[in-house]
């Protein structure tokens, strides 16, 4: 986990991370940021981190999509929750 960024208020402030846990169930990815650390209400937050994936066709997880777009077929990435 490269960091994560409080935006607004205090802008730039970095939150410590103080683990990363991977439900596989649900294909979530739960940062657990420092106790230290409160995230404030109507607050913006920007996570960054480096991410290697296969892109799947079921539309589980991280899948490639397709979309038209004047007449050509385009391809994204699109992940879902339910």
């Amino acid at each position: 986990m490269d960091q994560v960024i409080e935006q607004g208020r205090t802008a730039g402030k970095t939150l410590l991370v103080d683990g990363i846990d991977y439900e596989v169930a649900k294909e979530f990815l739960v940062v657990r940021l420092s106790s230290e650390h409160k995230l404030a209400k109507r607050a913006n937050y920007t996570l960054s981190m480096n991410f290697v994936a296969s892109l799947s066709d079921a539309s589980a997880g991280l899948f490639r999509s397709a979309y038209m777009e004047d007449g050509v077929e385009r391809y994204g990435a699109s992940s879902v929750s339910s």
